[in-house]
């Protein structure tokens, strides 16, 4: 951590360095894992430091530290309109340094309950400097993605409303849960699968079998 903030020290302002933000929602039966990297730019960085600013180990501790927890609480995050607490994952936590930016990253975690949710989460992070955002998930099998507002482009882009996205999803059914799909699914594949054409033809089968059989007892009856 000692290295990290010593860049600081040798730094010079980068004019046009723009910060990143970028966020990968894991949602798992129960839990809500938000992953956090952002880029921070040293010249800001420096303009929130006092001239004579401490570049100690110690003080590099307590800055990462701090800053790992300012950039958790400007990360809100709702479900069905309440806002949640959530936890740091310590092991996730990392942080380096290059002379133009500072890079951040960490896992919240948060519990949902049982049941159609939607998730909201705003990022309050560096909110006077334009930046790149890059918002992105997988989901488990055990959830539907119906929708996502904004839309959400596969990549980097510039466009602010990517700082306040909302998810609509749902458990998937026992039916669904018949179908082939995969251990976890991002995003863009985050709906039903389809049916296979063989399955349907297999129903088709068994629903003529079924009437078959019914009727034969029928006759058999009287």
């Amino acid at each position: 951590m000692w290295l990290l903030l010593s860049t600081l020290a040798l730094a010079h302002p980068v004019g046009g360095a723009l910060p990143g933000h970028r966020l990968r929602m894991d949602l798992s039966e129960g839990e809500l894992r938000v992953h956090q990297w952002t880029r921070v730019p040293i010249h800001h960085v420096l303009d929130t430091l006092e001239p004579s600013a401490d570049f100690g180990p110690e003080a590099a501790d307590a800055f990462v530290d701090r800053k790992h927890m300012e950039l958790a609480q400007e990360l809100v995050v709702s479900v069905d309109g309440q806002v949640q607490s959530w936890r740091i994952d310590p092991d996730s936590r990392s942080s380096k340094g290059t002379d133009v930016f500072l890079f951040f990253e960490q896992d919240l975690l948060i519990d949902l309950e049982p049941g159609p949710h939607t998730i909201a989460i705003r990022n309050g992070n560096l909110p006077d400097l334009p930046g790149f955002f890059w918002v992105e998930g997988e989901l488990s099998p055990d959830w539907v993605l119906l929708e996502t507002e904004p839309l959400l482009p596969s990549g980097w882009s510039m466009d602010e409303s990517l700082r306040e996205v909302s998810l609509s999803l749902r458990p998937m059914g026992q039916l669904e849960s018949l179908r082939p799909a995969a251990e976890r699914r991002s995003f863009a594949d985050g709906r039903v699968p389809p049916v296979p054409a063989a399955w349907w033809i297999l129903s088709f089968l068994g629903l003529v079998l079924g009437l078959g059989a019914a009727l034969l007892f029928q006759r058999r009856q009287s």
